[in-house]
């Protein structure tokens, strides 16, 4: 009888014990994910179990860029506006021009490049930028990239493009810097 108590509590104890080490190597991966990053001084990446938020995004290309609307936007330029536009926009930072490609027809616009508000309904469903400088800001965390690569997922929101730059300011379902 005393070695059946014994075995019962050996088996009890082994299961506690695998419950804690299962729980323990859970929480280090969670820890070591959060302090992964060393940089804590504005590192989007830092940001802890954040990934969706508030993003404002401000790339300086330096040749050709490339966005893709995912849904209607009125497009304002100097005194002209493109009303429900649907498609490509190629932005030549090296020629200083600006070409508009209408995915529902065969419309294409090209136009020595000057300022241009993308309105406020702007959806991208994805916005992969490689190689650029950037400045991010994140649910409040800042931070200047001198060439790096983002992925941007779900945004809403509105943007901008200067002879300089391309800004977007909105809302995001999804952000990964590599």
């Amino acid at each position: 009888m005393f070695s059946l108590r014994v075995l019962a509590a050996i088996i009890v104890i082994v299961i506690i014990i695998s419950l804690l080490l299962i729980n323990f190597d859970s929480l280090a991966d969670k820890t070591k994910s959060i302090f992964k990053n060393e940089d804590k001084s504005g590192s989007v990446g830092w940001v802890p179990g954040k990934s969706s938020g508030s993003l404002d995004l401000t790339v300086f290309p330096e040749g050709v860029f490339i966005l893709k609307t995912d849904s209607p936007v009125n497009i304002s330029l100097e005194a002209n506006t493109f009303s429900n536009f649907l498609g490509e926009i190629s932005v030549d930072y090296i020629n200083k021009s600006i070409k508009f490609t209408d995915s529902r027809s065969p419309l294409k616009v090209d136009l020595q490049l000057a300022k241009v508000n993308l309105g406020v309904g702007l959806k991208l469903n994805k916005l992969t930028v490689s190689n650029a400088k950037m400045n991010i800001t994140k649910d409040g965390w800042v931070k200047n990239i001198e060439n790096g690569t983002i992925e941007v997922e779900g945004f809403v929101g509105g943007g901008a493009i200067t002879p300089e730059s391309f800004q977007l300011t909105g809302n995001i379902s999804r952000f990964v810097e590599k």
